[in-house]
């Protein structure tokens, strides 16, 4: 869905009663006398989609509403801005960003990957960081810096490949598949109405993602086991690994038990 105003669209919604709550996202590109202008976007749809209310807030960044739902009064929406870690934002029915919220352990900030409601219950799909860096691209580099110093110690690093040599050996590396297995812990959160959020599930090892229901309305969530990494030949790809692995569907109930675990099939990624 498209607005009337340039450069803006839609990407997430909510179904409040008779209403549909449009999230999106937009800006202006600056003219000689002008800057660019990035803004949220709020539209409220009747039934027959005429615009009911709307709202623009001015932001600092080009920001990506991924999903949305309803949290008691309020929307719970994830978005993100282009390289940066997704955050969750709540808006009050006329449009207006209210508070900025996030999920901690201690100095460990989750990373959400999905928001979704069910029953009477919101549920997020999480990723607790298992390293000690902000990111896990920095995390990338110190593991390659330590393969590039274990290799120079033997005195044939490449200083231009972390100690490989091209082109690069594309077959299983057990280090590798290692680094990305540990990298994350799946967390499944749950939160109220008062946007009170608490951990219900954990997988050790895997990626927590997408979350949904399946045939017989319960909820299902989709958890990522690493299986295997190789290095991408960068001749050929602009990615640095391959990483192979598991998909698996974790469903649960209304009242938010753990009824079965599916293994879908394959699943590959790229890094």
């Amino acid at each position: 869905y498209y607005d009337s105003a340039a450069g803006s669209y839609y990407t997430a919604s909510v179904l409040d009663g008779d209403e549909l709550v449009l999230f999106g996202s937009g800006g202006t590109v600056a003219g000689d006398d002008e800057k660019s202008v990035c803004y949220e976007l709020f539209t409220v749809l009747d039934i027959d989609g005429n615009i009911v209310r709307r709202r623009l807030n001015e932001s600092d960044i080009f920001s990506y509403c991924d999903a949305a739902v309803k949290v008691g009064d309020v929307y719970l929406v994830k978005e993100h801005g282009h390289g940066n870690v997704p955050e969750l934002i709540t808006f009050t029915k006329k449009g207006e960003r209210v508070n900025k919220y996030t999920y901690a352990d201690g100095e460990t900030t989750y990373i959400i990957r999905d928001i979704y409601s069910h029953g009477d219950k919101v549920y997020l799909s999480a990723l607790k960081p298992n390293y000690e860096s902000e990111s896990l691209g920095k995390e990338f580099e110190k593991f390659m810096q330590k393969r590039y110093d274990e290799r120079d110690d033997e005195g044939d690093a490449d200083v231009t490949t972390y100690g490989y040599d091209f082109p690069y050996d594309m077959s299983a590396d057990a280090e590798l598949a290692e680094f990305f297995s540990e990298a994350y812990t799946a967390v499944l959160l749950v939160c109220n109405n008062n946007v009170d959020i608490k951990k219900a599930y954990s997988v050790e090892n895997a990626r927590g993602e997408k979350l949904g229901v399946d045939e017989n309305g319960n909820l299902t969530w989709q958890v990522i086991r690493t299986d295997s990494a190789a290095f991408a030949p960068p001749q050929v790809s602009c990615c640095n690994v391959y990483v192979s692995g598991t998909e698996f569907s974790f469903v649960f109930s209304g009242e938010g038990k753990l009824v079965e675990k599916r293994e879908i099939g394959s699943y590959s990624m790229s890094y």
